[in-house]
């Protein structure tokens, strides 16, 4: 026989409350924004190119928020080369804008180059995201469970030239 006491509903109304409280638990803060503002070289070998990506994050929120971890893959003429997770370990202040670079490495066999066989230039697709976590305890708590981690998308496409990256000395 089924219950009819007066708590009869309250576990699905309390999981609707959980449920609009979580939607809304941390709705008060902006998205960061993630920019790609530099494409550099850093390392050339017979194997492999190392690029670095220098991302600017502006925080449009009046408190800082604690940047967790980067998220990212780059593609290279259409093919994945390379995927990479970075714990920046930062808080980014309220209002502010804060520089960090993403490496990558693109190693020639997974195109089918050699080092005398590499283009002058190449087609690149970075995709990533940015996990970060907003200033309240709910959140955190939110965040620490793994039910709720807010996430910043960033993206960039462009041309790397090879010819002007010139292989290392040796040493």
């Amino acid at each position: 026989m089924p219950y009819s006491g007066p708590m009869r509903g309250l576990g699905k109304n309390m999981f609707m409350f959980l449920g609009a409280l979580l939607l809304s638990g941390c709705s008060g803060y902006r998205v960061p924004a993630i920019t790609v503002t530099e494409v550099a070289f850093t390392e050339v070998t017979d194997d492999a190119v190392a690029v670095a990506f220098v991302l600017d994050i502006r925080n449009p929120n009046d408190e800082a928020l604690q940047l967790h971890e980067f998220r990212y893959t780059l593609a290279v003429d259409g093919k994945q080369v390379y995927a990479g997770r970075r714990a920046p370990d930062a808080t980014l202040s309220a209002a502010a804008t804060q520089q960090t670079t993403l490496p990558a490495v693109i190693p020639n066999h997974r195109l089918g180059w050699t080092a005398e066989a590499r283009p002058t230039q190449a087609r690149y697709a970075l995709s990533g995201k940015l996990v970060y976590l907003v200033p309240s305890t709910f959140a955190k708590i939110l965040f620490d469970s793994g039910v709720r981690r807010p996430r910043a998308s960033f993206s960039k496409r462009g041309q790397l030239a090879f010819a002007s990256a010139e292989p290392d000395p040796e040493p």
